[in-house]
């Protein structure tokens, strides 16, 4: 495994997102989920790994949206 480079630095850059709407979620879901039929968009927020990504989706989509 290479060595990391003791000259290179990483900047910790605190960014404060509001949190996703339900339309972003949906919008997440949507882009995301390709089985709609056996994962409805309710079912798909209750399950806690799946609803993560999908938050992490949409917040996302906030910095593109903002730094574009």
């Amino acid at each position: 495994m290479k060595r990391p480079d003791p000259r290179q630095r990483s900047l910790h850059l605190q960014i404060n997102l509001r949190p996703p709407t339900e339309a972003e979620l949906r919008a997440a879901y949507d882009a995301c989920v390709f089985d709609k039929q056996r994962l409805p968009f309710e079912a798909a927020l209750e399950h806690r790994s799946i609803s993560l990504a999908l938050k992490n989706f949409a917040q996302a989509a906030q910095l593109r949206r903002r730094t574009s």
